[in-house]
């Protein structure tokens, strides 16, 4: 009996010194469309600060890293395809992990569902065509509030979490999302993108890291820990701030790495990726180490330090998202009822110019003059223009092929509810619709056709004029 109480003794010390580790997930973030500079000189900068994390993969063991952004991918294949096999090799050694499903990170308060269901559909099948795996996470760090059906989105394309900083509704850094349709995504929430960073910071440093930050440092990972659900694991978002750089002290992190394992061997660091972390805490879960809090709701929101006052973009983006949509909707169905061709590519590339249009400060219009209008570079309104064309011209072919030949009128409603409200229609000059209250106003005819849910409803036309409203 008392060797049993020796026993029990001893695996309780055990136990109460078993050691926390933190996950260091470094990472570079850029804008994909351009922020305070033109598209081809944001897209060139991210991808050097990208291949510059690639050599540090490269040359120190200890060394990972998230990258994001298909866009991002893209500039790497088009400009540094001679460095694909090594980026594919170190992809499959978990050094380094592709970390964001969605085709770039977007801001998600001004989209509709679809385009943000789009925006995580094309880029996990872009993934999926161009490097034969989909991504587990979707990686939002830079956003400034969530609605509480983004986790339904997410679970719903497959992902495992949602990664983002700013406005956490909880007081936990990782908790289960809860949609109101019941479905749930595992949150993962840092207060910054660039943790441990900054010029006297782990990535900041060109000699070693002195001892006040190494103090810091494990005083900030002790407060992590009241915090965390679990009492041995950690994430940290890790860098230098924007467009963050590799530790600029050549011989880190393996040379920090070893002089902290030196000092606080009672918290371990390891630089990760996002699945890592997310597999060791799903064990734990499993295992009923560490359970979640749940959360159902949206997100604070901080418009205000990012928003500029710039309606022309916003109403742009509106019409075009619109616009899009409605032409799927009705070259569908002149596909299937009319025989028309169905223009697949032409859509695919008007989604692309609304998905880099999502881009965060592009649509916030926290950018540069050059990202919005730039005669020498591809800008927003270009992407707009774009998709307009598209848009109008694929409305207009199924409308006719719809509607076949006569003299009456053919309108389409793409709101998923039937409609009677006030619509202004261009009639011929002496005629009037059959059948349907109208009366003229200054610059047209406003007319109240009963219209049905996602179709299109034909008119006759008869001579007269509407009254005077």
């Amino acid at each position: 009996m008392f060797r049993t109480l020796i026993l029990t003794a001893l695996f309780c010390l055990a136990a109460a010194a078993q050691t926390a580790t933190l996950y260091m997930i470094p990472n570079t973030h850029g804008t994909v469309s351009g922020w305070l500079v033109d598209f081809d000189t944001e897209r060139n900068y991210v991808l050097n600060n990208y291949l510059a994390h690639l050599d540090r993969v490269k040359s120190d063991p200890s060394y990972t890293f998230a990258y994001s952004e298909v866009p991002n991918l893209i500039s790497f294949l088009q400009f540094a395809s001679d460095r694909l096999p090594e980026l594919k090799q170190f992809h499959q050694q978990k050094r380094l992990e592709f970390s964001n499903g969605f085709f770039l990170e977007p801001d998600i308060n001004l989209s509709g569902g679809e385009a943000l269901v789009q925006m995580g559909a094309l880029g996990l099948r872009w993934y999926q065509d161009v490097f034969g795996f989909r991504p587990r996470h979707c990686w939002m760090i830079d956003v400034t509030g969530a609605h509480r059906q983004f986790p339904q989105i997410v679970t719903g394309l497959g992902m495992d979490s949602v990664i983002f900083d700013r406005n956490n509704p909880t007081s936990s850094p990782v908790f289960w999302w809860v949609a109101p349709d019941g479905t749930r995504a595992m949150a993962l929430v840092n207060k910054t993108y660039g943790e441990f960073g900054g010029k006297n910071g782990l990535f900041g440093v060109t000699g070693p890291l002195p001892d006040t930050e190494f103090a810091a440092m494990y005083k900030a990972i002790q407060a992590k820990l009241k915090s965390s659900p679990s009492k041995t694991s950690l994430f940290s978002l890790t860098g230098y701030g924007d467009y963050s750089l590799p530790p600029l002290r050549a011989s880190y992190p393996s040379e920090f790495l070893r002089e902290w394992n030196r000092r606080y061997p009672d918290i371990k660091i390891r630089f990760s990726t996002p699945s890592e972390y997310v597999d060791v805490l799903n064990q734990e879960i499993k295992s009923g180490q560490t359970k979640l809090p749940e959360y159902s709701g949206d997100t604070a929101y901080s418009w205000s330090s990012f928003w500029l006052n710039m309606p022309e973009l916003r109403q742009y983006y509106r019409q075009d998202e619109h616009l899009l949509q409605a032409a799927e909707i009705l070259t569908t169905a002149a596909s299937l009822r009319a025989r028309l061709p169905y223009p697949s590519q032409d859509f695919y590339y008007s989604w692309v110019d609304m998905l880099m249009n999502m881009d965060r400060n592009t649509i916030w219009g926290a950018s540069g003059g050059m990202v919005f209008k730039d005669a020498q570079h591809w800008d927003a309104w270009d992407r707009f223009h774009s998709v307009e064309r598209q848009a109008r011209g694929a409305l207009d072919a199924s409308a006719r092929s719809l509607a076949g030949s006569g003299s009456g009128i053919a309108l389409f409603n793409a709101a998923n509810w039937k409609r009677n409200d006030p619509i202004k229609v261009n009639l011929p000059a002496g005629q009037v619709l059959d059948g349907v209250p109208c009366e003229s106003q200054a610059g047209g005819v406003v007319c109240r056709p009963a219209l049905p849910s996602a179709g299109v409803a034909t008119f006759r036309l008869k001579a007269g004029a509407a009254p005077a409203g």
